[in-house]
């Protein structure tokens, strides 16, 4: 059989010609044709032929050198780049990237409990592995969690429409830790605590024990900032007896320094603090330890308290919606500000990625020192799936070279399981994860965006299929654009000849996308700290009906009602709109 996918209506019809995933074994080889391979590393190899069976690549190469089997499918997808599934090494399913998934960090619970946040991240996660997948992440490494992490790992693994998942289990901090009051850290406590305070070495090292006995895929050490203390030797210790690899959290040089000399095997963040000497990078470079940016998650803080937003196109479309939403929540929440948090949110200073986290990073790659790209997502702001390729951009920023990027996103995320016979590359005998490129990735990093197709474990998913946003989603992202006063964002959400009514007037009042970006671009402009909140809001099929408030970025008393808004979506866009202003409605 032979499936042409490089014209306008490839993806239909691999929709229409290929068995369910859930069906397909793949027992007939499929041979991938014509595109360029890119592996980390090696140079690119045009006219290639992938051969795939039983989830397994049984060639990769030109296609000179490579045979098929009789009866192979055969995918035409000349004029098209393949390059290995990507890979974040560092992220965690019990956060949801919103508002209210870190109490000790901002204290929230009054308007949203712990417990609720919880129960929706885990409602989610059929949602949260396919933005993963959507993004072109075929694997994911969850860096530490609830004990509720292995119950993740195992739901990936029979869910067709997710990534391989590798998960440590609650992290392990050589307490005890306290929290703002002096008692408890938040994180240490209730009945499935994502972190342990390890007080003596024998707990620490049962700790371990216990997490080696659930099959941990890595074990991680949370924070370590200052000279190793007995209870972290210990704990090191042990996992090395049990052959676990050790991850640390560290963003200071003295914590790094200590990290790498007792033993770590990944430092999951970036050194924030000052400069890495040339020395530590070589002991880096001997030891094999590999280094995680994650330089997106330190956006989150600065945006929130200067609810100053800016998020990039893909985020919008990509991120999940909702939880995007819960972070504009703090500009109508009945928040007390102090002079101090007030300034800070009048300059609203656009957040950039710390000069000393750039310099360092490509430092460490100058000396040969190993990086894998991750995200952190689920912190604040760090939106899983969709701020991957937002990594991607800063990572750029220190000026790494796309196949340098490609081989932090692919070969060096499996490094850090120690699997890179397993998958990052696309070698005989290695994991069918790939991704279908319409764009050349060695021009622009950022042409991984650019996907065609998605192939895991040898099932090919066309990008529409693993995301179905609904009405409700595409108003949602419109709000989210409208709330970050981003002009492209919003106007994005809507169709070319849409049409603004006001009623009851039923004539236009506006018409057409490029109308409505101008007109709305000028108007953010004059008003920088103007809000929406959404009071209510209905479904009715393709209808969503908001009553909608106007609310100002830190001052209450501009707090007014703004109208009730419907919109109807066709085809994953907004059509028409109809304004309804009126009176506010009555209290309940």
């Amino acid at each position: 059989m032979t499936l042409h996918l490089n014209g306008p209506l490839g993806a239909l019809v691999l929709t229409l010609v290929l068995p369910s995933p859930l069906l397909l074994a793949q027992a007939t080889p499929r041979a991938y044709l014509g595109a360029t391979l890119v592996n980390p590393g090696a140079k690119p190899i045009p006219d290639s032929v992938v051969l795939l069976q039983g989830g397994r690549i049984l060639a990769a190469g030109p296609a000179a050198k490579v045979k098929l089997p009789p009866g192979a499918e055969r995918v035409d997808v000349t004029g098209k780049w393949i390059i290995p599934g990507l890979v974040d090494a560092h992220m965690h399913f019990f956060q949801s990237g919103g508002l209210y998934t870190r109490p000790d960090g901002r204290d929230l619970r009054a308007f949203r409990s712990y417990e609720e946040e919880q129960a929706q991240i885990r409602r989610d996660l059929p949602d949260t592995f396919a933005r993963y997948l959507r993004c072109g992440v075929t694997s994911v490494i969850d860096m530490g969690g609830p004990n509720w992490n292995f119950e993740v790992r195992d739901l990936a693994a029979k869910t067709p429409l997710a990534p391989h998942v590798w998960v440590a289990g609650p992290l392990l901090t050589p307490g005890p830790l306290q929290g703002r009051t002096g008692g408890p850290h938040f994180l240490t406590t209730g009945n499935d605590p994502p972190v342990i305070a390890g007080t003596t070495e024998a707990a620490a090292r049962a700790e371990v024990r216990r997490q080696a006995a659930l099959h941990t895929d890595l074990f991680k050490m949370w924070v370590s900032e200052g000279p190793t203390t007995a209870v972290q030797k210990a704990a090191y210790d042990e996992a090395k007896k049990l052959g676990l690899r050790v991850a640390v959290h560290s963003t200071t040089l003295a914590g790094a320094i200590e990290a790498v000399q007792a033993g770590a095997d990944i430092l999951v963040h970036s050194v924030l603090d000052q400069p890495i000497p040339d020395s530590l990078m070589a002991d880096m470079k001997r030891r094999g330890v590999i280094l995680i940016p994650t330089l997106v998650v330190f956006r989150g803080g600065p945006m929130l308290r200067a609810r100053r937003y800016a998020f990039d196109p893909w985020e919008y479309e990509l991120a999940n919606p909702r939880v995007m939403g819960t972070l504009f929540d703090l500009m109508h929440l009945p928040l007390k500000l102090d002079d101090a948090a007030t300034r800070a949110i009048q300059e609203g200073k656009v957040w950039e990625a710390p000069p000393v986290a750039l310099d360092n990073l490509r430092r460490l790659v100058a000396a040969g020192v190993t990086v894998a790209t991750g995200t952190d997502a689920g912190n604040p702001a760090a939106f899983h799936g969709a701020s991957y390729h937002t990594e991607l951009k800063l990572m750029a920023l220190a000026g790494l070279s796309p196949m340098e990027l490609l081989a932090c996103s692919t070969i060096n995320g499996a490094k850090v399981l120690g699997r890179q016979q397993d998958f990052g590359s696309l070698e005989a005998g290695k994991r069918a994860d790939l991704l279908v490129l319409d764009a050349d990735p060695l021009l622009d990093i950022l042409n991984t965006r650019r996907i065609h197709l998605v192939v895991k474990e040898g099932h090919a998913h066309a990008p529409a299929s693993l995301l179905k946003p609904s009405p409700e989603d595409v108003v949602q992202r419109q709000l989210n654009a409208y709330n970050a006063r981003d002009a492209a964002a919003f106007a994005a959400t809507y169709a070319p000849d849409v049409a603004i009514r006001t009623l009851p007037e039923t004539t236009d009042t506006m018409k057409g996308r490029e109308v409505l970006q101008a007109r709305y671009a000028e108007m953010f402009k004059r008003r920088p700290d103007s809000a929406v909140q959404v009071t209510n809001r209905a479904i009715d099929g393709p209808f969503v009906i908001d009553q909608e408030t106007f609310v100002h970025r830190w001052d209450a008393s501009q707090t007014r009602f703004a109208g009730t808004a419907i919109y109807e979506v066709k085809d994953g866009l907004i059509q028409t709109v109809w304004f309804l202003k009126a009176a506010a409605p009555p209290a309940k």
